[in-house]
């Protein structure tokens, strides 16, 4: 990726001038392009280098590098450690103040505790992140995996409620991405309803989003 060789050259100068922020930013740069491309392992060597540098220079970077590294144990599957770096993230938002990212730790943790199957602490998250969120993406995803919750605990009517105003809002956006997804979960809620003429449209809106 040429990305890369621009980051990792960029990193190896701020280092020389000794401006220890941009540094850092470079490496969680690396980190990310890492993730993108699957390399998990360096991309958390890169992520954890950056939090480093932060950490010892008390920079409000550090919030953002703890979520980054929630985004790849979660994308691993190693829910405890996701829970870890979630909790983290929480607490340094609190610490600097960053709301924004705060809004996001609470939907991180609450998806951590859903695939824990600690349905009633995801949903107590979910909603912290609502209360506390002004961004039509992050309200959009916290709307998605409640009605994931509710869907999951067969309240079926409550799923529909919250997956039609997830896809209201990622229609809006023209998030198509997350509303592919929105359109696949509440086709398995229409068909588990028995509307499957409901259902058999969503997944064609899936399918049409997914092809695409």
């Amino acid at each position: 990726v040429k990305s890369l060789y621009y980051f990792k050259k960029s990193y190896s100068l701020y280092t020389e001038l000794g401006n220890q922020k941009k540094a850092s930013n470079e490496l969680n740069n690396i980190g990310l392009i890492y993730f993108q491309i699957g390399e998990l392992d360096k991309a958390k060597y890169y992520i954890l280098k950056s939090l480093d540098i932060d950490i010892k220079i008390g920079e409000s970077g550090v919030n953002v590098a703890y979520t980054n590294l929630w985004a790849i144990e979660n994308s691993r599957g190693n829910n405890y450690d996701a829970e870890k770096y979630a909790r983290e993230s929480i607490k340094w938002s609190n610490k600097v103040g960053d709301t924004v990212e705060l809004a996001k730790g609470y939907s991180n943790l609450g998806v951590t505790l859903m695939n824990l199957n600690d349905y009633k602490e995801a949903l107590r998250y979910f909603n912290k992140s609502l209360s506390i969120s002004d961004d039509s993406v992050n309200i959009a995803i916290c709307y998605n995996n409640i009605g994931f919750v509710n869907y999951s605990l067969k309240r079926y009517d409550i799923a529909d409620k919250y997956f039609t105003m997830s896809i209201d809002i990622l229609k809006r956006i023209e998030s198509f991405n997350y509303l592919k997804d929105a359109y696949n979960e509440i086709h398995n809620v229409k068909y588990e309803s028995g509307d499957y003429k409901s259902s058999l449209e969503y997944y064609k809106l899936y399918i049409n989003i997914r092809d695409s």
